[in-house]
């Protein structure tokens, strides 16, 4: 009996040319093999899930408030980031092309008496409610949306180190990334950046007129120094764009009241500002405020606004904002359009512009405007003589 089991084993081994404890331990190893992979490719997996998804914060953990701020216990965010604490707050979002926008995160410590924020910071980048993509930006590194063309149609994120020296600010930059379609893509440094507004840690209401940007060991410049280039004639030529439409516009009935001040004397006029910071449409307050004759007392409007061009037309499209937009700043608008404010449009160097809530005016008892039909003539001006 112990003689045939030994035969056994031998014709076994003879026939496969391995010994069966051999095979044990290739089936071992391969097991161990298989477990490993399949525990890299579900962490592989895991890591980039987020991407390509709706974006929901609620679905990263629990969200909660304190005085105002949003704070997110994560711990999906804490193991993605590899950070050491599962706490998170919201800094802030802004919309920057084509409904998209951008969302920053940091990580604090709650456990302190004050948050304390680390020194790490995470952008998200949103399309179309879509998570595209993420970025991180390092310890005393900050980052701004930056203008990629003249146009101010193409954006995208300049990130780097804010210098004070004296009474001289610098952003020196030293990562460019453009967006396109909420998908990052790093771009050479000698790439022209036409506009880079101070990092947000630092902005104020308006930067100081020391600031300048540029990027690692290049020139510094000056926001909007492509207009000041004489030797383009930037200005000299009207090219369709946001920056060509910047200025004080208001309509007037009587073609002899051509001058700023004589137009805003008259009771019932309207306003658009454009600058590439921010567009108003407004209306005479004295038409609700003084000839109270009919309820609601006169069209009064006060409304920051978004934009969209009309290529080869020289017109612009006056949208208002949702009065819960974060994002103070105009945004060119793309695909749905809605609640327009006012169209304007250049013709041999006068302006014309119709508008909905200009003949809705014109219907009140009060109403110091002429009842004429459109389109309304418009005067523009600079932004100094624009005083109120």
């Amino acid at each position: 009996m112990m003689q045939q089991t030994i035969n056994i084993n031998k014709m076994e081994q003879k026939q496969d040319g391995i010994h069966p404890n051999k095979i044990k331990e290739i089936y071992k190893f391969l097991g161990t093999y298989i477990l490993v992979f399949l525990f890299l490719f579900n962490c592989r997996g895991q890591e980039h899930h987020i991407i390509g998804e709706k974006f929901r914060i609620e679905d990263y953990g629990k969200v909660t408030y304190n005085n105002g701020t949003k704070i997110l216990d994560s711990e999906i965010l804490k193991k993605l980031f590899n950070e050491k604490n599962h706490f998170f707050i919201e800094k802030g979002w802004q919309n920057i092309e084509d409904n998209t926008s951008i969302i920053e995160f940091s990580p604090i410590d709650k456990s302190k008496n004050a948050f304390v924020e680390y020194d790490n910071k995470y952008l998200f980048i949103i399309k179309d409610s879509i998570l595209r993509d993420t970025l991180k930006i390092k310890k005393d590194y900050y980052y701004s949306i930056c203008q990629l063309d003249k146009q101010n149609h193409k954006h995208g994120i300049a990130i780097g180190k804010y210098i004070i020296n004296n009474n001289d600010e610098f952003f020196e930059i030293h990562q460019v990334y453009s967006v396109d379609n909420g998908k990052l893509k790093k771009e050479n440094l000698d790439i022209k950046i036409y506009d880079c507004p101070a990092p947000t840690n630092y902005i104020r209401n308006e930067e100081p007129n020391s600031y300048k940007f540029g990027v690692l060991n290049g020139k510094k410049l000056e926001r909007f120094w492509y207009q000041s280039i004489s030797e383009k004639k930037f200005n000299d030529k009207f090219n369709n764009t946001l920056q060509d439409w910047e200025g004080v516009y208001l309509n007037s009935d009587d073609k002899n009241l051509k001058t700023y001040q004589s137009i805003i004397n008259k009771v019932g006029w309207f306003k658009l500002k454009i600058t590439t910071h921010e567009i108003l449409f407004s209306a005479d307050t004295r038409m609700r405020d003084d000839y109270p004759q009919s309820d609601p007392g006169g069209v009064y409007i006060k409304k920051k606004c978004d934009y969209y061009i009309l290529p080869n037309e020289n017109t612009i499209e006056i949208y208002s904002k949702k009065y819960d937009d974060p994002n103070s700043g105009p945004v060119s608008i793309r695909g749905n359009k809605k609640d327009l404010l006012i169209t304007l449009y250049k013709k041999d160097k006068v302006f014309h512009g119709t508008s909905n809530v200009i003949e809705d005016s014109e219907q009140y008892d009060n109403s110091a405007r002429i009842k004429s039909n459109s389109p309304y003539q418009f005067y523009k001006f600079s932004l100094e003589e624009d005083k109120d």
